[in-house]
């Protein structure tokens, strides 16, 4: 009797507790979720599936081994080189497996665009789940199906002539639509230049960068001082090796590298003249020969200015120069022309002087032409003194002979302690533009040729000889002539 009255309070406690807790709002799990060893298990019902840009939505299954008497949760997450928002959409983390079911589903939805990026993949992988174990299958695959086709690759140049001096020349590599990948294009160089000497061109392959329709090809061109034929440059797209496109037209693009150097001029050689070398006479000072002429042709395949005639050398006023027509003027390939030249001597002695043609272009040498001459005194003849030689036009102590040197310079010769013999010894002093030099003391002979010599007497009445004429007082008869020249001695 006891026993039953302590088991009728005991239920009566229960219910109490059962109703506060409805009165207060708090929960009572009528079935509670076990993960014990006989929990079930929740897995993908496969592991891949695949689905295109624009098919649709897809589903993906998810398999409870079990029913539950409550709600499984089961939580996942996305991976994959497919972008989430661009490539694709899909409900969101956490699925939700009901009480009472075994499966459940998950949306995902392919997004279509234009760019070829090839097959994308979105990679779900489940979390912890609540009410259940993970299976065997907690991965899922799921391939979007890229229906986009590849673009095709082609070359573009804007020119298809240059210059040689153009710097840089750009050929686009080009895709017919953006695509989605990089694209690798290989290619090579064709046509008469040669590659570091006439062009550098960048390595291959071209890469052209995802998201974008084209790269450029810079291409140097190489400027040189070397005349030479125009040349051709083509660029050409390899056969096979590329990758995310298809060839496509034009695969080759050529243009021309016009050589911009200037024909080098033609060697320009002196104007020629028909002599080199021009002798007259012997003349007496102020006479005038008569002229030679000297022709003178233009041997060159182009026209030639001619300036005229230049006279250089000891005495080139001795002698003057005649042109045809007033200078300068134009002589064409083959045309000659002439010079006339004459002797005017206005000094006694050899003279000599260079002529030089004037021309434009100016040639590498200058032929020089030699002209020659030889003045002899007042009298035009060899004049004898004491020494071989006759004076002319003595004034005071110095006496002028004939002046027969070469290039004009002279000689000074001084009596030194004349002897009675007529055969004195004389100092030879050489009386040059530059300077001055002595020569040893020697012996006059009679010639005829000596250059000119300067006389210069030093006076020695007390050694027997007369003052003017040199001869012994015993020879000399007093008859001097003034101005003049003096007796020939015999």
């Amino acid at each position: 009797m006891q026993f039953l009255n302590l088991l009728s309070r005991t239920r009566l406690r229960t219910a109490a507790l059962v109703a506060g807790a409805l009165l207060i709002g708090t929960p009572v799990s009528t079935a509670a979720a076990s993960t014990g060893p006989g929990t079930p298990t929740v897995q993908f019902n496969a592991t891949n599936s695949a689905g295109g840009e624009t098919n649709g939505p897809k589903l993906i299954t998810v398999n409870l081994s079990a029913s539950q008497p409550g709600d499984v949760t089961v939580p996942f997450t996305l991976s994959g080189d497919a972008q989430l928002g661009v490539d694709y959409t899909i409900a969101a983390s956490p699925l939700v497996i009901l009480a009472g079911s075994t499966s459940a589903t998950i949306t995902i939805t392919p997004l279509g665009d234009p760019l070829h990026e090839g097959n994308e993949y979105a990679v779900l992988t489940m979390g912890t789940p609540t009410g259940a174990n993970l299976g065997a299958n907690t991965a899922h695959s799921f391939r979007i199906n890229d229906d986009d086709a590849q673009p095709s690759v082609f070359l573009e140049v804007t020119e298809d002539i240059v210059s040689e001096d153009v710097g840089l020349i750009v050929v686009r590599v080009r895709l017919s639509a953006v695509s989605g990948l990089p694209t690798t294009v290989p290619f090579e160089t064709i046509g008469q230049a040669i590659e570091g000497v006439d062009y550098i061109m960048p390595p291959s392959p071209a890469v052209i960068p995802a998201g974008a329709n084209n790269t450029p090809l810079l291409i140097t061109v190489l400027d040189d001082l070397i005349q030479e034929p125009d040349k051709t440059l083509g660029i050409s797209i390899a056969a096979g090796g590329f990758t995310n496109a298809t060839s496509g037209n034009p695969a080759v693009v050529a243009f021309v590298v016009e050589d911009d150097d200037v024909p080098a001029p033609p060697a320009i050689s002196s104007l020629r003249p028909s002599t080199l070398e021009l002798e007259f006479g012997d003349l007496v000072v102020g006479d005038i020969s008569g002229s030679q002429r000297i022709r003178i042709q233009n041997t060159q395949p182009i026209s030639i200015l001619f300036g005229g005639v230049r006279r250089t050398g000891e005495r080139p006023d001795q002698f003057r120069i005649s042109h045809p027509q007033p200078l300068p003027y134009i002589m064409a390939p083959g045309q000659t022309t002439y010079v006339d030249v004459t002797f005017e001597p206005t000094l006694p002695g050899e003279h000599e002087a260079t002529l030089l043609m004037r021309q434009s272009p100016h040639p590498g040498q200058i032929l020089p032409l030699t002209v020659r001459g030889i003045a002899r005194g007042v009298l035009g003849k060899d004049l004898l003194v004491h020494a071989g030689f006759e004076p002319y036009a003595g004034t005071g102590n110095q006496v002028w002979a004939a002046d027969y040197g070469y290039g004009g310079f002279g000689l000074r010769l001084c009596l030194r302690a004349p002897q009675r013999s007529l055969r004195g010894h004389v100092a030879i002093q050489r009386t040059g533009r530059d300077r001055q030099r002595r020569s040893s003391v020697r012996r006059l002979r009679r010639r005829r040729s000596d250059p000119e010599l300067v006389r210069h007497r030093r006076s020695r009445r007390s050694s027997g000889h007369c003052g003017r004429c040199w001869a012994l007082r015993g020879r000399c008869d007093g008859r001097h002539p003034q101005p003049g020249l003096r007796r020939r001695r015999r």
